[in-house]
């Protein structure tokens, strides 16, 4: 093959720009993809982050009510009032077991813990009895408190009857059930952290295998940046993007939640993808070269008249044959044509008829109508005769949508249309569907 023939310029050229828009769409796709995995990644661990906190006060209400139960009982006022200790101490026992709370207190009204179903730990005590003061400024109070390096939710409320004869507190574990429910709620893996005297991070819970979560806590007790500036880890080999929520920050302890999403796993369907375009691309380019060879020896006379045939379609003559009878790729051309015509002449067909009829109840629509009763009135006028229209419309149809759904409301204007067309004698009656009903 000269390079100084038609032919094969036709091929080089046309193997060049598939080349060049092969690799510039696979290399902005790529780039694309990448971009909007990480935006993807960053939009879900945000979401991750309000679902959790939306968890938390499920729980703190959860916790609230339960306590609120408990204080509005009777038996348990009742308790308080004599001073019935094991009373008092059944009620908070039998009412941690029923919500799943960890631990249940009665603070008396001098801030003094009278009643526990645990004895609670010092921070533990001290965090209720700031909840007791901001609970007598708002009726309740709810916050997190870290006990021997395990973080905790507790509400407080008071008993009332009628002035305030103590508090009710509640404590809820934020353990390995609440990664759990995050985890399958979001699809994030979670991991609940808490730092204690000595400086470390250690792992309280976590939806990771018990290696991944030693490389996440390796990494952070070894940084000595800003806990909140991680957004990335790399564990077992894969990048994971990562936010950080503060859960109980405090002069000695503090927790975290870790949300992370493996970047790998969110890329992987497009990265599958990817190879699977260049694998097309790899074809399409092998059979570009060979067709375009094949079909540059014999394009030129066939191609005149088919671009006689085209111009007769773009002047809307779809009558007469294709006379281009090849069994090569000229031939399945000149059949593409033919469909092609074919399918324009069905496809004005179609569009004269959504033009004029509606699809709906397939009957004449407002537009068809029109002409139906310029042609009545002109027939009526010839034959002195009188031209009649009966408009109808359907009383509270949009009720029937509101109520029974669209569907239904469908489904009720083409029975009408079908029952009233079969009310209609013959004899040049027609029927049109003019509105919505």
């Amino acid at each position: 093959m000269r390079f100084h023939s038609l032919e094969s310029r036709i091929v080089a050229l046309f193997v060049v720009l598939i080349l060049l828009v092969q690799l510039v769409g696979f290399f902005a796709i790529h780039n694309g993809i990448t971009d909007n995995a990480h935006a993807a990644i960053s939009d879900e661990l945000v979401f991750g982050q309000k679902i959790f906190q939306r968890l938390l006060e499920q729980n703190a209400n959860r916790l609230t009510q339960g306590a609120q139960l408990l204080a509005k009982d009777y038996g348990f006022l009742q308790a308080i009032g004599t001073n019935d200790d094991e009373t008092i101490a059944s009620s908070l026992s039998d009412q941690r077991a029923d919500i799943g709370a960890s631990l249940a207190l009665l603070v008396a009204p001098d801030h003094q813990i009278k009643a526990a179903t645990a004895p609670p730990a010092a921070n533990l005590a001290q965090t209720i009895l700031h909840l007791v003061d901001q609970a007598e400024q708002r009726g309740s109070a709810n916050g997190i408190s870290i006990v021997d390096n395990d973080p905790y939710q507790v509400v407080v409320v008071p008993i009332k009857a009628p002035v305030t004869i103590g508090w009710v507190a509640m404590v809820f574990p934020i353990d390995q059930r609440l990664a759990a429910d995050m985890n399958a709620l979001s699809g994030l893996q979670v991991s609940i952290l808490t730092r204690g005297k000595t400086g470390q991070w250690t792992a309280d819970a976590s939806t990771l295998a018990a290696a991944d979560v030693a490389s996440l806590t390796g990494q952070l007790n070894g940084s000595s940046a800003n806990i909140t500036s991680f957004s990335n880890f790399a564990v077992s080999g894969n990048e994971f993007s990562a936010r950080i929520v503060p859960l109980a920050p405090d002069s000695a302890q503090s927790a975290i939640v870790v949300l992370q999403r493996s970047i790998s796993e969110a890329i992987a369907p497009y990265t599958r993808l990817q190879v699977k375009m260049l694998i097309l691309t790899a074809l399409g380019i092998a059979i570009a070269v060979a067709g375009s060879i094949f079909t540059a020896k014999r394009i030129t006379g066939p191609l005149r008249r088919l671009t006689e045939i085209a111009k007769r379609l773009g002047a809307g003559t779809y009558e007469g044959q294709i006379e281009i009878q090849r069994e090569d790729e000229i031939g399945e051309l000149s059949k593409a044509f033919a469909s092609m015509r074919d399918g324009i002449a069905n496809r004005e067909l179609e569009i004269r008829r959504l033009a004029y009829w509606d699809t709906l109840t397939d009957l004449p629509n407002r537009a068809q109508f029109a002409i139906m009763l310029t042609d009545a009135i002109a027939q009526a006028g010839q034959s002195n005769s009188a031209c009649t229209i009966l408009m109808m419309d359907l009383d509270r149809f949009k009720t029937v949508n509101d109520v029974m759904g669209h569907r239904f409301g469908d489904a009720l204007l083409r029975l009408v249309a079908e029952r009233l067309a079969l009310q209609l004698p013959n004899g040049g009656n027609q029927l049109a569907r003019l509105g919505g009903d």
